[in-house]
Order: C-alpha cells, then structure tokens, then sequence
C-alpha cells in the first residue's frame, strides 16, 4: 500500500508531468516572452541587454581554444561532483543516518538535500554555457568552408589553362578556381 502512495505522490506526479510535457513547456516560455515584448518596458530591456552582454562573451571566449576546453572540463567536474553527491545522500539514506528523512518536516528536508540541488543548477548552467562555447567555435571553421564551397561552385567551368608557350592542359574546375583563388597569373577560357 505504501508503494502506491508513492506513485500517486505530488512530486512525482509534476515530475512525470514536467517530463511528458517539457516541449510544450518550452513553448510556452518563448511564448511568454514575446507577449513580454509586446508590453515593452524596462524589464524586456533589460532581459534583451543580459542577453546580448552572453552572446558577446561568449563570442569573446570561444575564439580561444583553451578557454573552451576549461569550460567543457569545468562541465564534467560539476556533472561528477553532482553524481557524487547523489551517490553519497543515497549511501546515507541505505545505511541508516537519513534513514528517517521522510518524517523529517519539508523545510529541513529540503535543508538537507540542498548540496544537490546546488550542484545540480551549477552543472546544468555550466553545461549550457559549455555547449555554447563549442557551437561558436566551431562556427567560423564552418563560415570558412562555406565560403570556400561557394567560391568553388562560381568556378564550375572547364578552363584551358596556358602561359606564355600556349595552352597547357585542359584543367579541371577545381584547379582553375583554385588557380583563380590563388591569384596566379592563368587565363581561363570559357569552352
């Protein structure tokens, strides 16, 4: 009987719910936040400013490599630390000091379990912030190879390519743009 007051438990029951509707839930967040910008104000403002002062840090930190790796190393030592401290609480609860915790009153349960919940947010704050770092990182080498592809496929001809003797070969595309890009000196001939 005790195993169904469990299941039908207040917290459990917002826990599955936030877990079913977490989509829905984040939907309604960005909802919330163009009414917001529809209200205008000092706070909207506000919001958009820490927002951008993000952005431009970590714009700032993701040109250096180090710094990323501190940060994604930083992620993983809060992730441990957070599994640890789980593990440590739950050895208390089966070996017996926290044996009783559950007739404790809420507020010194919540006192108790707090060293979780603290490295629970430091991580999850820590793994956004990582994970930011390396999209924006990895951003100029993708903007680059773009730029490269485009350049590449504006040259897509077949090009006679020749100096000062006359034509030389019949060069591929590639090679005729990558002469062009270059800067050589190469006449390309349009067939």
């Amino acid at each position: 009987m005790e195993f169904l007051t469990d299941i039908f438990s207040i917290e459990l029951s917002i826990g599955l719910m936030i877990a079913l509707f977490a989509r829905q839930i984040s939907t309604l967040g960005t909802g919330l936040l163009a009414r917001l910008q529809k209200i205008g104000g000092r706070g909207v403002e506000k919001l958009q400013l820490r927002k951008f002062k993000y952005i431009k840090k970590v714009r700032y930190l993701a040109q250096n490599p180090v710094e990323v790796l501190h940060h994604s190393v930083r992620c993983y030592v809060f992730g441990l630390c957070f599994l640890l401290c789980c593990l440590f609480y739950l050895s208390l609860v089966i070996s017996g000091p926290l044996k009783m915790m559950s007739d404790l009153p809420t507020s010194v349960q919540l006192f108790i379990e707090a060293p979780i919940f603290i490295f629970e947010v430091l991580w999850l704050k820590q793994r956004e912030f990582a994970r930011d770092l390396r999209i924006a990182s990895e951003r100029p080498y993708k903007r680059a190879e773009a730029k490269r592809k485009r350049q590449l496929s504006n040259c897509s001809v077949v090009a006679v390519c020749s100096n000062s003797h006359g034509p030389v070969f019949n060069a591929t595309d590639a090679d005729s743009c990558n002469d062009q890009l270059k800067g050589n000196a190469v006449e390309a001939e349009l067939r």
